[in-house]
């Protein structure tokens, strides 16, 4: 597989003094090679490789939140999230980090002081997620960071949603939100301009990155979606 953004390839006995290990729908891993400082090297999943530039890591690279909504079950809602935007952004690991919001749990954002993911005391999960060509601050707007705490504040995943949706979106950059409880799960849309969107997501296995939930225009979605829906799902008592 070929990259048509390379158009600068590197002179040949240049080596990577920085690589990382990060993975996209469509790379199978990036590993240290002859490349220089600002490039690395692809490896795709066909065997071939190439030297992308890292500028491109943050346009290609986009988080992920799958839900698994199963009612009656002993697991009823079960929620997965992977983060790997930004990863040069620095962190904190899951605590309760905010005087404000007690009992919630998240990792903080040592950028804003936010989180990407939170678990409130009541039960409530919440992530948000940035909408196409949002990455990343912008002067003037809050940090989406503040989402997933004002929700997992909140008594039960459907108060979450309403206290969201009462905001006006313009305060931040586009984002999408996954809020979840035990008796379900919503998803909310922030365009910037009015009110969240809000649904109820339906029973089944849902999967949402900066697109919309299940939306096969996001490359992610359309390659990973099928898979986990042909997977065996989760059970109690499994991963002892």
């Amino acid at each position: 597989m070929r990259f048509p953004a390379l158009r600068e390839r590197p002179e040949p006995g240049d080596r990577a003094t920085e690589c990382a290990t990060v993975r996209y729908p469509f790379v199978a891993r990036f590993a240290t090679t002859e490349c220089p400082g600002a490039w690395l090297c692809c490896v795709t999943e066909g065997g071939s490789s190439d030297c992308l530039p890292t500028r491109l890591l943050h346009a290609a690279a986009v988080c992920t939140v799958i839900v698994l909504i199963r009612p009656g079950h002993p697991w009823p809602v079960s929620l997965a999230a992977n983060r790997d935007e930004r990863i040069d952004r620095t962190w904190d690991p899951p605590a309760a980090w905010w005087p404000a919001h007690p009992g919630v749990i998240g990792g903080r954002d040592r950028s804003a002081g936010g989180t990407w993911m939170a678990l409130g005391p009541t039960g409530v999960v919440a992530a948000v997620l940035n909408r196409p060509g949002t990455l990343g601050p912008e002067a003037g707007k809050r940090s989406r960071g503040d989402l997933p705490l004002l929700a997992a504040s909140q008594g039960s995943a459907e108060a979450a949603a309403q206290a969201v949706g009462e905001v006006e979106t313009g305060l931040w950059r586009g984002f999408n939100l996954v809020v979840a409880d035990a008796a379900g799960a919503l998803f909310l849309r922030g365009t910037g301009q009015g009110r969240a969107h809000v649904e109820r997501l339906p029973p089944g296995l849902h999967m949402v990155t900066a697109h919309d939930p299940n939306d096969l225009e996001s490359p992610r979605i359309a390659r990973h979606l099928p898979r986990f829906r042909a997977a065996r799902p989760p059970e109690a008592g499994g991963l002892g």
